[in-house]
């Protein structure tokens, strides 16, 4: 990983609030970070009509596309200029698929975070 990608890294990871310490009562469940030109296809176990949050955020160039696998959800683009973009997931499956691609010219690191939804 180049240096430049190491800094956008750090920065995605920071804006997710991922590495740091929990606190009491975060509901925190899972998250990763990957480049942009290898995307996101992940698999989450979560339980079976909860919900949670999903929150993504791009750092670099162009754009991306996300797609989950949930009831009335679109694919949707997600510009990677450091900006969170939120997504409720109400009434999940057992499994849900979230999967980011970049699309044509999209440089720079792509991360994501779930989170349980309580109350």
């Amino acid at each position: 990983m180049s240096g430049q990608e190491k800094a956008l890294e750090k920065r995605v990871e920071k804006v997710l609030g991922v590495g740091g310490v929990d606190g009491p009562g975060d509901s925190f469940v899972e998250s990763g970070v990957e480049r942009v030109r290898d995307g996101i296809h992940t698999r989450s176990v979560l339980s079976a009509g909860a919900s949670y949050s999903l929150a993504v955020v791009c750092s670099g160039a162009g754009e991306v596309r996300l797609t989950v696998s949930v009831k009335r959800s679109a694919p949707r683009t997600v510009a990677c200029d450091g900006v969170p973009v939120r997504q409720r997931l109400v009434d999940v499956p057992a499994h849900v698929e979230v999967d980011v691609d970049g699309l044509a010219g999209a440089s720079g690191i792509v991360g994501w975070r779930i989170d349980e939804v309580t109350g």
